[in-house]
């Protein structure tokens, strides 16, 4: 790892545009930067590569946007020494929340998954079992050969109505720490063998 991280951030939608990906990429021959972050799971919840998770494939995960060569960028990268960071969006997850409304924060008021500001619904934080997703999504990437990855949106909900959000336990400042604490050591535990 370089000793400082200078870093450009490939979105979602950035990383399949060719163009736009080239003009990021070209970044990284004419200045000083070394690193790149890529949307490997992003705000919405899409993943632009077709991955091997099977509930990728069952959330409807794969959207719109289809990067078919991330082979060929990962290893393009690695040959021009630059430092590889996968972002997987945690929490935030309109995708995985309407496919299995049992994972989300529900809105008391209609029994629906609970909505944001941006109109995306959310993963509860205490649902253990949607953890393993994006566990599996880093660990994954961690294979695809990146070299770090970034947990995004590794928290509770922190706009919208936020009294309407209900939890599958009871949303105590101790509670949202533990369970943050426990996610993050789950992780640690999948990823560490992957180096």
């Amino acid at each position: 790892r370089a000793d400082f991280v200078k870093g450009v951030y490939l979105s979602y939608y950035g990383v399949g545009d060719r163009t736009l990906r080239e003009q990021v990429l070209g970044l990284l021959d004419r200045t000083e930067l070394n690193a790149v972050v890529i949307d490997v799971k992003g705000d919405r919840g899409f993943i632009p590569y077709e991955s091997r998770v099977p509930l990728t494939v069952e959330a409807g995960a794969l959207g719109p946007v289809r990067l078919r060569d991330l082979d060929a960028l990962l290893a393009r990268l690695r040959s021009q020494e630059v430092y590889s960071i996968a972002r997987v969006v945690v929490f935030k997850d309109h995708v995985l929340a309407r496919h299995r409304p049992d994972w989300a924060v529900v809105d008391a008021g209609t029994g629906s998954p609970w909505l944001d500001n941006e109109g995306l619904a959310w993963v509860d934080p205490f649902a253990e079992a949607a953890w393993t997703y994006s566990i599996a999504v880093a660990r994954e990437a961690a294979e695809w050969g990146f070299r770090e990855i970034q947990f995004d949106y590794l928290r509770f909900p922190s706009d919208g109505r936020l009294g309407a959000a209900r939890y599958s336990k009871p949303s105590t400042p101790e509670a949202r720490r533990q369970a943050i604490s426990a996610f993050l050591e789950r992780a640690r535990e999948a990823l560490v063998p992957t180096g």
